[in-house]
Formats: C-alpha cells, structure tokens, sequence
C-alpha cells in the first residue's frame, strides 16, 4: 500500500509539474479520488470535456495533451429538459455528457455521440450530411463541437492530428467498391496466363519512357483522385518525396489478404491488373489511375491481388512516412493536403451517413442549432460545467475506494 501511495504521490507530482491546464486538473482529481473526496469542478474546467473527447469516434486516435486538451477549450456546453428536441447544425457534432437522448432505433447517454461527422463534413465542405432527429429523454447536457473549432484545430496543429482524423474516417467508412479503372475485356493483352512471355519484346515502358520527369510527376499528381483538391501549388512538393517504382512484366505488387504497405500507388505507363476473386478483375490503364488509396492513411489488408500487365508498369509511390516528413513544419501544405483528403471522401462519407434534402421541411437551423428557447440553454466556450457540484466521472481505469489514501 505504501508502495502504491508514492507511486500515486509521483504521478500528481509529475502532473502539477508540466505546467499546464490539463495536467493541474488530472493532479487534483486523482489527488482527490486517492483522498475520498469527490473531485471538484471548476468553472471552465477541461477535463470533463477531454474525459468526452476521448471517447469520440472522430478523435479516437488523436493525442490527449496535443490535441484534445486545445479543442476541449473550443467546445459548448448546451442543456435540455424532458421532451426538449435536440438539433444541431448541419456542421456541429456532439457528446452526451448527462442525462439521455433518443435518437432513431437508439438511446444515448453519457459518452453517446450525436452527428459525429457533420463537423468533420464542415471543415471538407462535403454536402450536407442528413441531421440526427433527436429528443432528450432525461435532462440532458451535450458537448458540442462545431466545423470552425475543429477546423481552428487543424490549421494550428502538427499533420498528425488531421491524420489522426482521417485515420478514424477511413475505419469508420464502408471499403470502396473498386480501386479505379474499367473491368476488363482485353484480359489476354493486358495479363495472359503464358509464363514464356518474350519480357525484352514487351519492354517499351523501360526502353522508350522510363522514369517520369519532375514536370510529369506533377501532372500524374494533379490528376490523381486522392488528391485532386490539393492546390496546384503544393504538388511539386509532394512529387519531391514520391518515389518512381518501375515493374517487370506481370510482377506481383500486393497480395489479397496481405497487410498494406502505407502507400500510395499511381499509375505512370503501363497498366495494372487487380484481381479480387471469383473473375472480378479491375485493369488499371490510364495515366493517373491509382490504388492503395486507403492503406495510405490507415493500416489495412489488400482487398486483391495486384500484378503489373504483359508490357510491365511505371507507378509513382507516395509513402506514409515520406508524406508526413514532407509536411513536418509546414502547417500551410499540412493543412491544404489534410483537407484535400477530407474533400476525397466526400462522396463515400455521404452515402455511409446520408445526405440531407435540399429543402428544409421546417424553419431554418441558426449557426447554433435549433432549440425551444425557453428550455434549452446554451452555455459559450469557458463557461461552467453542467452538473458542476455533481462529482467528477473520470474512469482511471480502478475505483476510488481501492486507491490509497493520500496523507
């Protein structure tokens, strides 16, 4: 026990130590748990909206002190009563933090997430995503996080929040139904099933092309589907780090079932097979078509096997490691390229979460969100807390009756 209770005692002590907001927070709460008393909140406080945060899909991946801790600040706190309909705004999304909300087929409480895209659709500028009707069963309290803040955080912040969110919406969003390209119907030109193919007859991608010129890598970049709303101006930095891949005829790229390599591969000259099984086989054959798209930004397994056609391939390779290098200190091309991504997945994030009608059915929805004014309460960034003299619900992963107590 003793033991325990230094330990507890360094941790507080390295937590007031850091000098930030957060950190003070976390040391009194976990001084006060090891305590027996309850821990207080403080108008403003973080944590509690962190605690939140946490749990929530978009930002599963995103770090505590970098990156939630700065958004929590941006955050609103609204309250409804019993019966109170609760909208939000085409771009807001939200975390239950008390009570309960209904929403179609579905109860939320605390931690339960209210429109979690809509804001990331706001900062991509997808089309309206279709809202979440809801309803508070109980008093209710939501956390709520708009487009604005969210997109405040990514221009301020190093690539690897974004990442972390667009990580989170490619785990979140149905597997793409093909990689690009027509289905096949020249099979035997493209990729034959004879093995004593004449390779040096076949070779006129390495012999009258090879490599692309730093011009082409930028038109072939420019053309590409997952970065065709990157700004023109930042491509030659990434064709800078994307490196030229030359193939052999039908040599094998990935293989299905096989983990993905974090890159990005882009069609130069040449052509490319996938094969997906049971004779479902995508050719690849035109400058700028692509595969890989996903594995660039999250980890993942190969949904086909890939091979280079009769006549060999050039591909460019955009690497994770080598893209996320590139934009280390560049918060300008970090922020571009970021939402050039999110604007990708446009299409596909609509047809996961639906998309709203044209037309309003009903009065139009205020940049806040929509409420019966005379129940609901909205609470500005910094105010206090809902529930404030209520204890604090921060799970540490054991309960405050089995911690030592602090003397």
């Amino acid at each position: 026990t003793k033991c325990k209770a230094a330990s507890v005692r360094k941790a507080v002590g390295w937590l007031e130590q850091q000098n930030d907001a957060l950190g003070n927070e976390l040391a009194n709460a976990v001084d006060a748990l090891c305590s027996g008393r309850a821990a207080p909140i403080t108008k403003g406080a973080l944590l509690p909206r962190v605690a939140l945060l946490k749990g929530f899909k978009p930002l599963e991946h995103a770090l505590l002190a970098q990156h939630l801790a700065p958004l929590a600040s941006l955050c609103s706190w609204r309250r409804y009563a019993i019966g109170d309909e609760v909208e939000l705004a085409s771009t807001e999304s939200a975390v239950v933090a008390k009570g309960a909300v209904a929403v179609p087929a579905a109860v939320l409480e605390r931690g339960g997430s209210l429109q979690p895209w809509h804001a990331v659709g706001g900062v991509a500028g997808w089309a309206a995503i279709a809202p979440t009707q809801a309803v508070a069963m109980r008093p209710a309290s939501i956390l709520v996080l708009d487009a604005d803040a969210l997109r405040q955080r990514i221009d301020a912040s190093s690539p690897k929040f974004v990442f972390a969110v667009l990580r989170a919406l490619v785990g979140a969003l149905p597997a793409p139904r093909q990689a690009g390209g027509g289905t096949i119907k020249r099979m035997q030109s493209i990729l034959s099933d004879d093995d004593d193919s004449d390779e040096d007859a076949a070779s006129s991608v390495f012999d009258s092309r090879g490599a692309p010129s730093p011009l082409e890598k930028v038109l072939l970049l420019r053309d590409t589907k997952m970065l065709r709303f990157v700004p023109a101006r930042f491509l030659p930095l990434l064709a800078d780090v994307a490196e030229v891949e030359v193939l052999q005829p039908k040599r094998k790229i990935a293989t299905r079932g096989a983990a993905t390599d974090a890159s990005l591969r882009i069609l130069a000259d040449g052509a490319v097979v996938l094969d997906s099984g049971g004779g479902n086989r995508v050719l690849l054959d035109g400058p700028a078509a692509s595969f890989g798209n996903t594995g660039l930004l999250a980890d993942n397994v190969w949904p086909y096997d890939a091979r280079a056609g009769n006549d060999g391939a050039v591909l460019l390779v955009l690497r994770r490691t080598r893209l996320h290098d590139a934009l280390r200190g560049r918060r300008d091309l970090a922020a571009a390229v970021a939402r050039g991504f999110l604007q990708t997945y446009g299409r596909r994030a609509l047809a996961a979460f639906g998309k709203a009608q044209s037309k309003s059915n009903g009065s139009p929805i205020s940049p806040h969100g929509r409420s019966r004014a005379a129940r609901a309460d909205y609470v500005a960034p910094g105010s206090q807390s809902p529930g404030a003299a209520a204890p604090l619900e921060v799970s540490f992963g054991m309960k405050a009756p089995n911690l030592p107590r602090l003397v």
